[in-house]
């Protein structure tokens, strides 16, 4: 006994939409890969420049805090020594 019956413009319409679906499921997988990727590229370059940042302001405290360039640009050693 048929509860109902799918005609063939019906059954058209939910393959075409199931198709629609499976392709949004492959797009978001690509997409996360993709996001992956980039994440396990640039995670290492940041913690790297996040590490030299920190410890270039430990070296830098208050005592040193007269370590600038000059105006034009260069340095006198005996007054601002390189860090």
């Amino acid at each position: 006994m048929t509860i109902a019956k799918i005609s063939k413009e019906g059954l058209t319409a939910i393959a075409v939409l199931v198709a629609i679906l499976w392709g949004c499921y492959a797009l978001e997988r690509h997409s996360l890969r993709q996001a992956n990727y980039e994440l396990r590229r640039t995670l290492p370059a940041a913690r790297r420049d996040r590490g030299q940042n920190a410890r270039r302001m430990k070296r830098f405290s208050k005592a040193n805090h007269y370590r600038f360039w000059s105006v034009n640009g260069s340095s006198n050693r005996r007054l601002y020594p390189a860090v």
